[in-house]
C-alpha cells in the first residue's frame, strides 16, 4: 500500500533509471537477504544482471550474485544455482580470477545436467569458452562451443528444457568468432555468416551484433578493411540500440583500427574518441585506447 510503480515508455528511459539507480540496487539485494528476504534477494541479482554485463558492471555483477548464491542455497533452490554459478563465473573471468570462474562453471554445468536443463548446459559451456579466450586459449574455447552443440548425454535422462534458437545462434557465431583467432578465417567467416542469418531469422539483436562485430573482425584480418568497417558501424549500431556499452566500446576501438589500415585517420580518430566517452561514461579503464589516439597524433605530425 502506498507504492507507486515507476514504467518507462522506451528502453532509453529504463537504462537511465537503472544508471542512476544500480548503487542503491545494489545494497538493496544485501539488505533483502539481510532481512532473510531470499526469494527477493536472489531474484533482484538475476533482474540486474543483465544491465550489469551491458555495462560492464563487473564488480557490482559478482557482488550481488554472490549474494543471490548464499540465498539460492538457503532457499534450496537448484535452478537459481546454477543461474548464478554462471553469472558468477562471467564476472571472475572479467576480473582476471579464471580459477574461481571455472569453478563456478564446473559447478554450473553439474547442476544444469542434474536438472535437465540443455540450454543452460549450453551456456555454460559458451561461457566457458569466453573465459578461455580472454586467456588468449583459443582452442579450448573452440572446443567449448563445440560441447555447447553436442546432444544430450545418452546415459541421463532426457533433458526436460532444450536448446533454444538464441543459444543456438550465439553458439555458432562463437565457433566462427574461434575459428578467426586461430587463423581459420575461411571458416570463420562461413559460421558466421550462418551465426548472422539465425539471429536474424528469430530477431535478435544481440545475437545480430555480436555476429557483425565477428565479421568485422573477419574481414579486417582478410584485409578487406572497408567491409570491416562496415560491419563494425552496424554492429555499433545496434549494441547502442540496446545499450551494450561495454561491447560498444570494444567494437568502436576495432572499427577504429581499420579506419586506420586504410589510412582513414579523421574516421579512425572519431571512433576511437568515441570509444573513449563510452568507457568513461561506465567508469572503464580507456588507457588502450588513448594511447592508439596518441600513436595516431604522432603519425599525424610527423605527416605534416
Amino acid at each position: 500500500p502506498g507504492v507507486t510503480l515507476q514504467t518507462f515508455a522506451a528502453r532509453d528511459q529504463a537504462l537511465a533509471w537503472l544508471d542512476a539507480e544500480h548503487a542503491v540496487l545494489v545494497n538493496v539485494t544485501r539488505r533483502a537477504a539481510a532481512s532473510g528476504l531470499d526469494v527477493h534477494a536472489w531474484q533482484l541479482a538475476w533482474s540486474l544482471a543483465v544491465f550489469f554485463r551491458r555495462r560492464g558492471h563487473w564488480r557490482d555483477l559478482a557482488a550481488t550474485q554472490r549474494v543471490a548464491l548464499a540465498a539460492a542455497r538457503r532457499l534450496r533452490d537448484q535452478n537459481a544455482q546454477a543461474y548464478i554459478h554462471r553469472e558468477l563465473g562471467l564476472a571472475c573471468a572479467q576480473a582476471g580470477r579464471f580459477r574461481q570462474a571455472r569453478f563456478h562453471l564446473r559447478c554450473a554445468l553439474r547442476l544444469y545436467l542434474a536438472l535437465g536443463d540443455h540450454d543452460g548446459r549450453a551456456r555454460t559451456h559458451l561461457t566457458m569458452g569466453v573465459v578461455w579466450d580472454i586467456q588468449g586459449y583459443h582452442r579450448e574455447a573452440l572446443s567449448c562451443a563445440l560441447d555447447a552443440l553436442r546432444p544430450w548425454p545418452a546415459n541421463e535422462r532426457p533433458p526436460h528444457k532444450a536448446v533454444t534458437p538464441v543459444t543456438q545462434a550465439m553458439t555458432v557465431n562463437n565457433l566462427g568468432w574461434c575459428h578467426a583467432q586461430l587463423g581459420e578465417l575461411d571458416q570463420a567467416r562461413t559460421e558466421c555468416e550462418h551465426a548472422l542469418q539465425l539471429s536474424r531469422g528469430i530477431g535478435s539483436p544481440y545475437g545480430q551484433a555480436g555476429t557483425l562485430d565477428s565479421l568485422g573482425y573477419i574481414h579486417h584480418r582478410l584485409g578487406d578493411h572497408h567491409q570491416a568497417a562496415a560491419y563494425y558501424r552496424l554492429a555499433a549500431d545496434q549494441f547502442g540500440r540496446i545499450g551494450e556499452l561495454h561491447d560498444l566500446a570494444g567494437v568502436l576501438s576495432r572499427l577504429g583500427d581499420s579506419c586506420q589500415a586504410v589510412d582513414e585517420s579523421a574516421a579512425a580518430r572519431v571512433a576511437w574518441q568515441e570509444a573513449v566517452h563510452v568507457l568513461r561514461g561506465i567508469h572503464q579503464s580507456d588507457a588502450d585506447i588513448q594511447a592508439k589516439l596518441r600513436r595516431l597524433d604522432s603519425a599525424d605530425g610527423q605527416v605534416r
